[in-house]
Formats: C-alpha cells, sequence, structure tokens
C-alpha cells in the first residue's frame, strides 16, 4: 500500500531539483510504465503465494490505477522546470524501493 502515497510524493520530488529542464509527454510516459513495471515486478511473489483470479484482479487493476494516477500527475506539469537527476532516476526504476530511493535523491 506504499504506492498510495507515490503521486504526490513523486510531484514533490520532481519539482524540488537544482539541474532543470522541463517535464515531457515522453517522461510522463516513460516514468508511468515503469511504475507500472515495479508494481508488477514487487507482486509477483505474492501472486505465487495467493494464486487467486481476485488477488490477480487487484494486483492487475491497482498497477493500471498506479499509472492512470501518475499520468494524471504528470501531465499537469508537462513544460515545467524539474530536476533532470531524479527524472532520470525515475525513468530507470525497477522496483518500488527503487522509486522510493528516487525520492531521497
Amino acid at each position: 500500500m506504499v504506492l498510495l502515497l507515490l503521486a504526490p510524493s513523486l510531484l514533490g520530488l520532481l519539482l524540488l531539483g537544482c539541474e532543470q529542464r522541463v517535464v515531457t509527454p515522453s517522461d510522463c510516459a516513460a516514468v508511468k510504465q515503469r511504475l507500472e513495471d515495479a508494481w508488477q515486478r514487487d507482486a509477483v511473489a505474492a501472486q505465487r503465494l495467493a494464486d487467486t483470479d481476485r488477488f490477480n484482479g487487484f494486483i492487475r487493476d491497482e498497477q493500471r490505477r498506479i499509472g492512470d494516477d501518475w499520468m494524471k500527475t504528470c501531465e499537469g506539469m508537462v513544460g515545467r522546470p524539474v530536476s533532470e537527476r531524479e527524472i532520470d532516476c525515475l525513468r530507470k526504476v525497477e522496483t518500488i524501493d527503487d522509486v522510493n530511493a528516487c525520492a531521497g535523491r
């Protein structure tokens, strides 16, 4: 459930950087894909333990929600200054722990 708090913390992260560039639609889409992939990777172990249709549906729905929430947040940021280091970090995440590590930079 850490993911429920990601969008606001990512927004703050992106707005606080020193090395500036502007957010692009490509940044939004790339981070969305990484967030969804990270959620899926982290959910695989749990899926193995609780391999039911209901649980698998929850994982799929939550993955989409995370991506959609990010896109809503990011679309409002397109064209605004952002830290290049943080957006580059977010564009490379593999797991939710990686997302949290980007927020700590």
